[in-house]
Order: C-alpha cells, then sequence, then structure tokens
C-alpha cells in the first residue's frame, strides 16, 4: 500500500521533468534561430538595405511558427 502511494507520487514529477527538458530543447532551438538572424539584419540595417531586414524578419518568423506549429 505505501508503495503504491509513493509510486503515484513519483510518475508525475518524472512525467513534469521530461516535458521540462523537451520544452527547453525546442526553446534553445528558437534562441539559436533568433540569435543567428540578429547579426545579418544588422548588417543589412547598417547598410540601409531594409527590404532585406524585412525578407530576413519574415523568413525567421515562418520558420519559428512551421518549427513550432
Amino acid at each position: 500500500m505505501v508503495r503504491n502511494l509513493f509510486m503515484e507520487v513519483k510518475i508525475p514529477i518524472a512525467v513534469a521533468g521530461i516535458v521540462m527538458k523537451i520544452n527547453v530543447i525546442f526553446i534553445a532551438i528558437l534562441l539559436g534561430l533568433t540569435q543567428g538572424a540578429q547579426p545579418i539584419a544588422g548588417f543589412n540595417y547598417g547598410a540601409k538595405k531594409f527590404a532585406r531586414v524585412r525578407e530576413i524578419l519574415k523568413i525567421i518568423s515562418k520558420s519559428g511558427f512551421l518549427l513550432f506549429l
């Protein structure tokens, strides 16, 4: 009886830990996309190529949305 009670408590905690680790992986991918786009956007913004900055924003937004749909 006591053993079953402890198993019932451990399973939800383990599941929550797994879900959080998977969530961290997705957040890391999204942060990588945005941090990778920042130098490209900054370089083009400095060169006053605003159309390319908008294009980069669209590409990163679509990529992030499709990846986490």
